[in-house]
Formats: structure tokens, sequence, C-alpha cells
């Protein structure tokens, strides 16, 4: 009981490193190098560390070394304080390891980097003790259930109400108090520096809730919605390290215990979110006041001056990047230098122009639109611009080299989308390089941007606020990077934005909406695209085409049906007529590796827990055995990809299997075995609802690898810029808190759960359909995804700021007006 509660008792942990042999697709070789083993206070002397058959002490690298490509390598065995940390080396040479104790896997690790990183297993993996060690958070979980105890004591004894009761109360709370005070001997100065800031927080809580939370959230619905918020995000924050290490067969009452100790630590953050949401509603803080002064007030002498210097900061590092590819396409230098300094003094004056509008916009009260329009969509490419220079041609992966070798062919095969494929074939046909894609994309993002801009302009949003909102998202790391990758991810992403847009929209606009013929050519386009960019998006799609038809029968219009039956005729003369004339052939579904990746996970905890029936079908792919070697809990990539699947054709096989038949075996062992496979599918969309990386990786963006290593004449051209941008990409992986909000999806699923319930308890249900394009598709990826890409859930949070502006929708139409579209 003790060491459940306290996990950060010191004691030994025998563990064992696995080289085993096994590489990235992309490495050149399976190396595995460590070069550090201690903890914060003392390291280990490497080279006195006694070492099994392939292992080695490089005295000169001061690290040990293996290589099982050269040598045969025996599992390396440690015995070590659980406070302790083993660093590797990654780097384009290195393999893949396993960490285990003696009954588990602990982790699995590619090593694999081009730019060189280093990667750090902590025995004590767990992410909850990352931020704040367990032990703590439990400790305020029980205060925060003593003060909820308190709270009720204190009320019963102002309306004199059962003194016995509210005696017993408080002895109940000394004695919680004063054991884990005794219990985790964290010092008394300490207890009472967290009661008193507990004291604080929960004096905001309840204060929150009598003033204005009261009346909105005491009905049942309210109680219940928030009560399962409280315990999504709960889970979302403590689940994978209480629920979700390997080996774990069964949940049993302790489990459930801590979980909601933690979970009650987490409730009062939740009702003070939604107190937020209520200040923000109540003082209309994204909106502008009344009386607004409509005098266009004049540029002062420093604001120019500021625009200047920033056009010229802007423009010194535009330049480096831009001279680079110039002069490798232009062999004069003289040419090169005068093309530069041509764009770069028109970028100066250009984004003088910008700076100055942006200026105006804010200071007057009716802004033309169509020029807000303009200018927004400047600023968005020349940030896309200077990105796509930094990372030219455009990132590319394997799967881009992919499209790009189709689009140049009359080959044609739907493992990619085919409409995304066939739109890169009508962009090359326009100029043969990968920086059209690119900006194409950019142009995409930057009009879809542009478009919210505008409608929450005319709607009387604060307009500094809606800067700041362009700004920002222009300069945000993930957004610059996905933006210049050619991925039909990015399309789709922008797509989803574009329907959330939409969507907002019918809101806002009501029966009006279907009166405006650009809205319903956009949201057939939207439905249509997609539709056919990603094949999940199907679900979307259909539950789109639900909501039109809603829409129909409330409205009495035959509108929306027009859209509906237009948009499916589209798509099915796409995949019917077109496809069959330009020959595309079916590359086969691979949606079988999900339910077959959740029968491996139960036959890998244990030879008894998968029934009969469902090993001889894992058999009739790969022997059981093979299953339990490659098994991943965080990607079914090792099933499909390597020497092992290829020597048994796995990939044939996935995409001649009967889907019927596995999913019929999936839900039969889902009966016997629930937890297992709810446990599995968990594990694969990590990266959907875990706020923080645990145990399980993060593939954030794509390299140069491809870039340097293709035949089709595709380089990259290099600049300093480049390794500055990675440097701060590291920079963002590497801190866990800025991690979590710009590398993962968790934290904002957490935030639109809370959104909801401060929609539902102002009454404002309807606006829940803006978020409908992001929750349909989140559902279809807690089905079908099984790799922890970021660009799978990239559009979360492309498409979580629009939403969050929209939660606070008014109708000022009524005593401002709409602004006029001059």
């Amino acid at each position: 009981m003790k060491e459940l509660l306290i996990p950060n008792e010191l004691h030994d942990i025998n563990i064992f490193i696995s080289a085993t042999g096994d590489k990235n697709p992309n490495s050149m070789g399976t190396e595995v190098w460590i070069t550090n083993i201690g903890s914060n206070k003392e390291s280990l002397d490497l080279s006195k560390i006694s070492l099994p058959t392939g292992w080695e002490y490089k005295e000169d690298e001061h690290a040990v070394f293996a290589n099982p490509s050269v040598d045969t390598v025996e599992p390396l065995s440690l015995i070590l304080q659980n406070n302790y940390e083993i660093v590797f080396v990654k780097h384009n040479w290195s393999g893949i390891i396993e960490i285990s104790d003696k009954d588990n896997l602990l982790i699995r690790e590619d090593l694999y980097d081009l730019n060189g990183d280093s990667f750090s297993f902590k025995l004590n993996n767990n992410i909850v003790q990352e931020i704040i060690p367990t032990y703590i958070l439990l400790i305020i979980g029980c205060i925060s259930l003593a003060f909820m105890i308190f709270y009720i004591c204190l009320e019963n004894i102002y309306h004199k109400k059962n003194l016995l009761y509210s005696t017993f109360s408080c002895l109940l709370i000394a004695i919680i108090l004063d054991t884990y005070n005794k219990l985790y001997r964290y010092g008394q100065g300490k207890v009472i520096y967290i009661i008193v800031l507990y004291f604080i927080m929960y004096n905001i809580f309840f204060n929150a809730y009598k003033n204005i939370l009261m009346q909105k959230y005491k009905n049942i619905k309210s109680i219940i919605l928030f009560s399962i918020t409280n315990l999504y995000i709960s889970f979302s924050l403590f689940g994978e390290s209480i629920f979700l290490p390997l080996g774990k067969v069964t949940i049993n009452a302790l489990d459930v215990l801590i979980f909601l100790l933690l979970s009650l630590s987490i409730f009062p953050f939740c009702f003070i979110m939604l107190y937020i949401f209520e200040l923000i509603r109540e003082h209309r803080f994204f909106y502008e006041k009344k009386n607004i002064n409509s005098e266009n007030k004049k540029i002062s002498t420093n604001f120019k001056l500021f625009a200047i210097i920033l056009s010229a900061i802007y423009v010194m590092v535009f330049s480096q990047p831009l001279f680079n590819i110039i002069s490798y396409y232009v062999q004069s230098n003289w040419l090169s230098v005068i093309a530069c300094f041509i764009i770069d003094a028109f970028i100066f004056l250009l984004l003088i122009y910008i700076i100055v509008s942006m200026r105006n916009f804010i200071s007057e009260e009716n802004f033309n639109s169509r020029k807000l329009f303009l200018v927004i969509n400047l600023w968005n490419i020349m940030i896309g611009v200077l990105t796509l220079l930094i990372f030219n041609p455009g990132l590319m992966t394997a799967d881009s080299f992919d499209q790009y070798v189709q689009a140049h062919s009359n080959f044609l095969n739907d493992h990619h989308s085919v409409t995304h494929t066939l739109l890169e074939k009508l962009l090359y046909n326009i100029w043969d390089s990968p920086y059209c894609i690119a900006l194409a994309q950019i142009i995409m993002y930057s009009i879809v941007i542009s478009s919210l801009v505008i409608l929450l302009y005319k709607k009387r949003y604060n307009k500094k606020l809606l800067i700041f909102y362009v700004i920002l998202n222009s300069i945000m790391i993930n957004n610059n990077i996905n933006i210049v990758t050619l991925w039909k991810d990015i399309a789709f992403s922008i797509t989803l934005l574009w329907l959330t847009i939409i969507c907002a929209k019918l809101i806002f606009e009501k029966q009006s909406f279907y009166t405006n013929i650009r809205n319903i050519i956009q949201f057939i386009v939207a439905l249509c695209l997609v539709a056919l960019l990603r094949h999940n998006g199907f679900v979307t799609y259909v539950g789109l085409v639900i909501l039109l038809l809603i829409s129909a029968f409330k409205y009495k219009s035959i509108k929306p049906l027009f859209i509906c039956i237009s948009s499916l005729l589209i798509v099915m003369s796409i995949k019917g007529p077109l496809f069959d004339h330009l020959n595309v052939i079916p590359n086969g579904s691979i949606a079988s590796i999900i339910p077959i990746h959740g029968l491996s996970y139960v036959n890998y905890e244990g030879d008894n827990y998968l029934d009969k029936e469902a090993k001889q079908y894992l058999n009739s792919y790969m022997p059981t055995e093979t299953f339990n070697e490659l098994y991943h809990p965080y990607s079914a990539n090792p099933f499909m990809y390597g020497e092992i699947p290829e020597k048994y054709k796995a990939m044939d096989k996935y995409r001649e299997a009967d889907l019927k038949e596995v999913v019929n075996l999936y839900i039969k062992s889902f009966l016997e075995k629930p937890f297992l496979i709810i446990k599995d599918r968990l594990y694969g969309t990590d990266l959907l609802w875990n706020v923080m990386q645990g145990n399980g990786y993060n593939y954030r963006c794509a390299d140069f690898y491809n870039l340097n290593n293709n035949d089709l004449g595709i380089i990259h051209i290099d600049n300093k810029l480049t390794d500055i941008f990675f440097k701060a990409l590291g920079f963002t992986a590497n801190y866990k808190f800025i991690d979590m909000f710009i590398w993962r999806a968790g934290i904002y699923i957490d935030l639109l759960l809370l959104m909801i319930n401060y929609l539902v308890a102002n009454r404002k249900k309807r606006l829940i359909i803006c978020m409908l394009p992001v929750i349909l598709n989140t559902m279809s990826l807690f089905i079908s995804m099984a790799w922890q890409d970021y660009r799978y859930v990239y559009y979360i949070f492309l498409c979580f700021g629009a939403i969050f502006l929209f939660t606070f929708y008014e109708n000022t139409e009524e005593y401002l007006g709409e602004r006029n579209d001059l």
C-alpha cells in the first residue's frame, strides 16, 4: 500500500536494455550509445559497469556502445535506484532499443534522429511525477475532500444546523491532515503552505459558485455533464500512469480510489475555468464597448519608426535564405544580388503598409473589410513564404514523394487521397516544383484565416483581439512547419477549419444563411473536400449531412437538401466514373490492422487470454510469437513495415482481410477482456487524449532526410535559419509544459469539453454546432488511429482558436448593428 501511495521512495530496480537490431527505415544503422546513467546528485562510472557480450565502453566518447548489425548483443542488465535516468544518443545511425524489467516491457524506443538529439529514460517514468510527485497530488486530493467537508461544516454552523455533524466533520478534517502530515513526513511548514494555497483557491471556487455559477450549474443535467468532464480531464492527466502500464491486466479498487482522489484535485481547477468563461461572457471581453470613439487617431512617429524597424528586421531575416536560393538557380552573383535587393525593397515597403494598415484597422470604427481581408492575407503569406524559404522547397516525407511520383505519371492508386494527388498534378502543370504545392497550402490557410477574422469583425468582436489572433497564429511553430509540409493532412485540417467557420455562420445567420449563394457554394466544396482528402473524413461528411437534413426540416427549406445532394453527386462522380476513367488502382484497405493490433495485445499480455479461434486468425498473418516480439503499444507500424512483416507478406494479407471476420473476433475478445481491448485503443490514440507524453512517442514534423536522399532532383538549399528553427522546435518538444500546448491535442479536448459545459449551462447549445467538424473527426480517429503522428491531430490546434472565439458569440446587432461592409 505504502509503495503505491509513495512511489518516490527510493528502491532498486533490475532493468534490461536490449539492442534489438531493428531500425527506422530511414536509419543507416542499428547502433546504441549510452552516455550517462545517474540521478541529479550522482552518475555511475560507465567504465566500471559489467558489460555482457556485444557491449563495450568507448573511452574516447565516454559512452557504452553496442552494434547488433555487427555483433551478437546480449541484454545489458543493470540494478539501479528508481530515481535514475539513462541517456541515449539519437543520430542517423541509431537503431531501436527495448527496456524491460523482470516482468514487463517498459518501453520500445526508436533512437533515429537525422539532426542528432538525445533520449532520456527515467526509471520512475510516471508522467504525473514529472510535474508534481503523485504523493503531493494525493495530499491535494485529500485536502480537496477536507475543504469540501469544511465548507459544508461552516455552512451548517452559520445556519445553526446540526452542530454534532459539524463537530464530527472538523475532527475528520484534523485526522486526514494529521495522518498525511505524519505519513509523508513532507514537512509541517510545506503542508501548511499547501493548505493555505488550497484554502485560497477553494475560497475563490466557492465564491464563484455562489455568485455566478450556482444558478447555472445546480441542475442535474449540468452536474452530470460536469462530473463526466472532470473525470475525463483527470483521466487525460493521470490515466496513463494509473491504468495503462504494460502488464496491468485488471483494475483494482485501490487504482480507482487513487484516481478519484486525484480527480478531486482537478475539480476546483475545472470550475475555475468555467468561472473564467463566465467572466469573459459577463464583461464582454471579446467585444468592443457600446460607446466607440469613431475618430480616426493619427499614427504617431514612434509607431512609424516601429513599423520601419520591424520591416527591416524581417527583410534581414528573409534575405539570407532568399539569396541562397536565387544564387543556386542564377549562376551570376551580380544578378543574384540585384534580384535579391529588388525583392527585399518590395517586401520592406509592403510590410510597412501591412503594419500601418493593422494600426488603422484598430483605430477606425468602420474599416474597409475588403482591405482588411487583403492585409491579413498579405501578412500570413509573407510569414508563410519566409518559412518556405527556410524549409525550401517545402518539407517532404516518403508519403509526399509517393504522391509526387503519381502526380507526374499516369499511375494512380488510392493508398493516398487520389483527389489530393490530382490537385497536386494540376498545380504541377502550372509550376513543376514542390514550391507550388507549399504556396497553395499557404494561400489556402491564409484565405480561411482571413475569412474567419472578417466574420468576427462584422460581429463586433474586439479588433485588437482579432489582430492578436492573426499574429499569434502566424508565429506558432507548429503552424509554420506544417503549412509548408506536403501532406494531404494539412489541406484536410484547413478544410476542417473552413467547415468550422461555415457552421458558425449557419448559427449566426440562421435561415438567412441559405439566401447567400456564396455560402451554399462554399458548403458544397468544403463537404466534398472533407470526404475526399482523407478516408476517415467520411465520418465528418455524414455527420454534417445529417445536420443539413435537420436544418432543412427545421427551416422547411430545400436549399440544405440541395447542398447534400450536390455534394453527394460530386463525391460519387469523382470516386466512380472519374476514378474509373483514370484507371485508379484500389490499394486495398488496411483497416483490419486496428482490430489485429488489439487482438495481438490481448495475446501479448497472456497466452491464455486470447481464445483459440482468434489465435488461429493471427497465425494466418504471422506466428503469435512474432506478434508478441513486434508489439508496440503506441504504433502498429512494426506489424506492417520491416524485414519480418515483409517476410510474411503481412501488408498484402491485411489488404485482403475480411473486415467483418476480424471485427467479429475483436468484439468477442472485447466481451471477454474489455479492459485490455480498451487499453490497446487508448495506447493507439495516446496523442489524441493524453495531455502529456508518457511512455508513448510523437512524430511531430518532417525532416530533411527525404529531401536530401532522393533521385527525383529535389533538394534543400541550405541556410543558417534552418538550424535555428529546428533548435526552437527542439526547445518546444523538450519542455513538457510547452510541448503539451504545441504538439499534443489532449489539453485542447479537455478545454473543448469545459466549453461545452459552459454552453449547456448558458443555454447556448446551438453553438456546439460549430464544434461538429472537430468532434466528428476526433470520433473517427478514436476508431482508426494507431500511429502517434502530430499531423493527424493538427486540425484540433488549428480549429481551437476559432471555436474558442465562437463560444462567446453574442448577438450584438440588436444594439450596435453589424459593421458595414465598406
